[in-house]
């Protein structure tokens, strides 16, 4: 569901949208491998869209957060 667009914008060399980087890290975090939402996480703090940042992600995966 999230990955497609992310994977486009990848390919087109553009910004991945926010939401669909937010929708991402969730569906994952939650998941058996949550650490394969942390690029989406590190990416979606980049953002020029206010966020609190990957601490969910990295504290799920077991992982110091970025």
């Amino acid at each position: 569901m999230c990955e497609r667009p992310i994977r486009l914008s990848d390919e087109a060399g553009t910004a991945s949208h926010p939401a669909a980087l937010h929708l991402h890290i969730h569906l994952l975090e939650m998941s058996t491998q949550p650490e394969l939402g942390m690029r989406s996480a590190e990416r979606r703090a980049r953002c020029d869209v206010p966020y609190e940042g990957p601490a969910g992600i990295s504290g799920r995966a077991g992982l110091p957060m970025p």
